[in-house]
């Protein structure tokens, strides 16, 4: 049988003090895609901790570590990725996220100032990263060459960036359609590490949105369509958390219902179970930490506004 690839997905947090974190949703998001379409080719782990993160590296250096990239870890990811790319050089590392500009001197520049950085996936990073994993270890990559030459040969990896000396490789992959055909990381199991009571649960109701503020990515090009979990996926994976007896739970959806003139059943549907659930309260739970998040220019509506 073939030996799984080893990938290691970390969203470090600066975890030296006691404080409040949020789940990696990022990474176990793409994590539960990649492992729905590569299945038992590869073997996944999620982080939070550096000190946890090195010492899983020490232990059994992954063939691949992907760190989650912005402004308040990009530091952490540099001290890491210098320490791997100087005693485990074989190590490819890929970065995504929003903490990068997103024109081509921007990428370059980027690249260029963290050249620890193996390959940088942008926007979202499902497809992305299952582009770069194909290229690299699929069925027609060039198995007599080292990983890093099977994808950094010149060739385009669609939503992926990477350099060849001075020219910077890079195209757009196009943006999702269907959110619905994502598994969630909570129904396949890729928090359950993470559902001890220390972390926040974070729920991702939709994604886009049709505003461009300078002070936030959610709306930047290529994100501008406001696209919606389907409210039935959502309400399951909070019914589930809240049976583990979980501490909080908040959701956060950016839509501005009057700007799209379509309905939003997330407006309704789940502000009403958040508030359901503070009612029922339960053992371990702190009602008063279940909440929800309007979205950007809207007061909240309905229960919404009464669970402030």
């Amino acid at each position: 049988m073939k030996t799984p690839i080893t990938i290691y997905m970390a969203d470090l947090v600066h975890d030296i003090l006691p404080g409040i974190y949020v789940v990696p949703l990022n990474v176990s998001g793409i994590s539960a895609y990649i492992k729905s379409v590569m299945g038992g080719e590869v073997e996944i782990r999620i982080f939070k901790s550096p000190p946890a993160l090195l010492a899983a590296i020490k232990k059994k250096p992954p063939q691949i570590l992907a760190l989650s990239n912005y402004l308040w870890n990009r530091h952490l990811n540099s001290q890491i990725g210098k320490i791997v790319r100087t005693h485990f050089p074989e190590v490819i590392i890929a970065a995504g996220g929003p903490g990068i500009r997103i024109d081509r001197e921007g990428i370059g520049q980027f690249l260029r100032a963290n050249s620890y950085i193996d390959i940088y996936t942008l926007f979202e990073g499902e497809q992305p990263f299952l582009n770069f994993m194909q290229k690299t270890f699929g069925a027609s990559a060039s198995g007599h060459k080292r990983a890093k030459e099977r994808f950094a040969d010149g060739d385009i990896i669609k939503g992926c960036a990477y350099s060849v000396g001075e020219d910077l490789i890079y195209s757009e992959h196009d943006i999702l359609s269907d959110l619905g055909a994502l598994p969630s990381p909570y129904l396949t199991g890729q928090l359950d590490e993470f559902l001890n009571g220390e972390f926040i649960p974070l729920f991702e109701s939709n994604r886009g949105c049709p505003f461009s503020c300078s002070y936030c990515n959610w709306g930047g090009l290529g994100l501008r369509e406001d696209k919606g979990v389907s409210a039935g996926v959502e309400i399951s994976e909070m019914l589930g958390n809240v049976e583990r007896h979980l501490i909080a739970v908040q959701t956060f959806d950016p839509k501005v219902q009057e700007s799209t003139g379509r309905a939003n059943i997330r407006q309704e549907e789940i502000p009403s179970l958040v508030r359901e659930l503070k009612e029922q309260g339960g053992s371990g739970i702190d009602r008063r930490s279940l909440r929800i998040a309007a979205g950007k220019r809207r007061k909240p509506q309905g229960d919404a506004a009464q669970m402030f």
